[in-house]
């Protein structure tokens, strides 16, 4: 924030009428001192001396605004701020840095005025472009945010704010390559820039490089030990990782340096009840929901508490909370039900209009496809499979869309790439030609019918478990983000069973290609179900495949604690324990054939 430093300002509005000239100097650079030290309440007290001695200077009322948005006296800091505008209506400086005070008390119409304001008056002022992006980034307007955020680092490309904040604007557009890009250009010009460390992590981990995103984070703490949301990501990172214990008391670190960090909270609660943490549980229940303006923290701490209530049976006081959590996801992100089915049929449509088979010409399948609801076994079967050597698991990942959709855009009649090609390229990026992937983007199940007739030797596993098992799992999921349908019981119901229809009629068209991997079943039996599934893969049993909780691979998903737990059948007929909760599943799935 600018404010801080001599100025070269006209006397024409100074005038004073107890201090000498003498005493002004000495208290103006007793000022700067106490500032570039950190000394900001000797700072204030000269400041305070010149003010009530009536001198008056915008570089006054200026730092010392800047000195109270140090202290997060934010309406303090914007009556000194608009006292430095009035007294100097050409002091750029003070605009701008008025327009980022406003910014943080969330008042954004006017702190663009400022902003503006500030940057006609001095064009080349490298923060008030900053300080713009930074506006419009919050008013959703992306281009702009982007295109101010560019400015600033034309006029200053030396400085390592400008790139870590264009790294976050093009991380929130989705340009991972130059969001990493930009992150790590500002880590090149400011090596102990903790939050470029930070966000360098949160984009490693996007990319699935998870060890990597470890280090990284773990850099941010070595730079600032009380960086509580660098704790937070590094709890999460270790339990992807299967770090449970060490995730477990980083995440007590998270909390212990901000009580209110919502996110540490729920992650926490995946992970213990909080038996051994009666401390943490008093600060968790005794959180005044209805103070929080972040609806995102809300969310988080309702499903918090749902879960620990959760584990000590509670389940009426649970579904309270599952209840609230899931109304106020509502509110943020609405269902997404109908344009999923919509999707679905347009799909299944475009299926009956083509229908054209590619001939088998392998024997082995090294593409194999899992399709399926959310949290209905998925994770567990792809850990299963991943414990065979020269088994890559690509993920939740979107390059079958992203080729169906270049397959679907090609002419027909010139007998371009197959969509079999354009896949077999996109998936070159991360496995090798003879490595078997599994791709666990559930959704594919959509597409079952193009894999199956397009896919030469294809495997489908469609996993699948007792529906309301099923629903209740993915209420209470609180995804990170998508299948916002789960916030409401009734439309999970109306897409299980658009799915269920949906694979059905596939499967009576490819019954050799898609295989039915019952979870029930699979926790109940595992032997004898695994070993099902590999003799239908075609591969060699060994009982390895019966350990998938001695896998060392990375788990992003909402079963990452789950998953490094041997397989076992506690997660059965829990829907029984919230049948009131679930009478609109019930009512709906006894309309429809299941």
């Amino acid at each position: 924030m600018n404010g801080f430093g001599e100025k070269k300002i006209s006397n024409k509005k100074k005038f004073h009428n107890q201090l000498s000239e003498v005493q002004i100097n000495q208290l103006m650079t007793g000022a700067i001192r106490h500032l570039s030290s950190g000394n900001f309440v000797d700072a204030e007290a000269c400041y305070m001396k010149l003010i009530n001695a009536g001198f008056k200077d915008p570089r006054v009322y200026s730092n010392i605004g800047a000195i109270y948005k140090q202290r997060n006296n934010l309406d303090k800091a914007c009556f000194y701020l608009k006292k430095a505008v009035t007294l100097f209506p050409e002091y750029a400086d003070a605009y701008s840095n008025l327009a980022l005070i406003l910014k943080e008390k969330g008042e954004l119409k006017e702190a663009e005025l400022y902003a503006r304001k500030a940057i006609s008056l001095k064009p080349n002022l490298c923060d008030a472009y900053l300080i713009l992006g930074g506006i419009l980034q919050d008013q959703g307007d992306l281009d702009q945010a982007i295109l101010c955020t560019r400015k600033a680092i034309i006029l200053d490309p030396n400085l390592a704010s400008s790139h870590l904040n264009l790294g976050v604007l093009l991380k929130e557009k989705g340009n991972l390559k130059e969001a990493e890009d930009a992150t790590r250009k500002a880590i090149s010009l400011q090596s102990n820039l903790a939050n470029a460390h930070l966000n360098l992590g949160v984009l490693l981990k996007e990319k699935g490089n998870l060890k990597e995103a470890e280090d990284a984070t773990r850099k941010a703490i070595s730079l600032q030990s009380n960086l509580a949301n660098a704790h937070l990501n590094l709890g999460i990172l270790l339990k992807d990782l299967g770090k449970l214990k060490e995730a477990e008391k980083t995440l007590i670190k998270a909390i212990q340096i901000d009580g209110l960090l919502a996110p540490a909270y729920y992650s926490l609660s995946t992970l213990t009840d909080y038996s051994n943490e009666r401390e943490l549980e008093d600060k968790l229940f005794k959180i005044n929901l209805d103070n929080l303006d972040n609806l995102s923290f809300k969310i988080d701490l309702c499903f918090a508490r749902s879960n620990i209530l959760h584990k000590k049976n509670l389940f009426l006081e649970s579904s309270e909370y599952l209840k609230e959590a899931n109304k106020i996801k509502l509110q943020l992100y609405p269902s997404n039900a109908n344009k999923q089915i919509k999707k679905s049929i347009e799909i299944l449509d475009k299926y009956k209009d083509y229908q054209e088979d590619i001939p088998v010409t392998s024997p082995v399948s090294n593409c194999i496809f899992i399709v399926g609801m959310p949290r209905s076994g998925s994770t567990l079967l792809e850990s299963i499979l991943s414990m065979k050597e020269k088994v890559v698991d690509l993920g939740e990942t979107v390059i079958f869309e992203q080729a169906f959709s270049e397959w679907n855009m090609q002419d027909k009649q010139s007998k371009g790439k197959s969509l079999f090609e354009i896949y077999y390229e996109k998936r070159s990026s991360f496995a090798e030609k003879e490595c078997i992937t599994t791709d666990k983007n559930l959704y594919n199940y959509m597409y079952s019918g193009f894999i199956a007739s397009q896919f030469p030797a294809a495997k489908i596993i469609h996993c699948y478990r007792n529906p309301l098992d099923n629903i209740l799992s993915m209420y209470r999921a609180n995804f990170a983000k998508g299948n916002y349908y789960s916030s409401s019981i009734l439309d999970c119901s109306k897409v299980l069973s658009n799915h269920i229809y949906l694979m059905n009629y596939y499967k009576k068209l490819y019954p050799e290609k898609i295989y039915s991997l019952d979870y029930d079943q699979l926790v109940i039996s595992p032997k004898d179900q695994i070993r099902s599934l590999i003799n239908w893969l075609g591969w060699e049993w060994e009982e390895l495949y019966l350990s998938p909780d001695k896998s060392n691979r990375a788990v992003s998903t909402a079963s990452n604690v789950q998953v490094r737990y041997p397989i076992n059948n506690k997660s059965l007929y829990g829907w029984k324990k919230y049948t009131e909760l679930l009478k609109p599943a019930i009512d709906y799935l006894d309309q429809k054939i299941i």
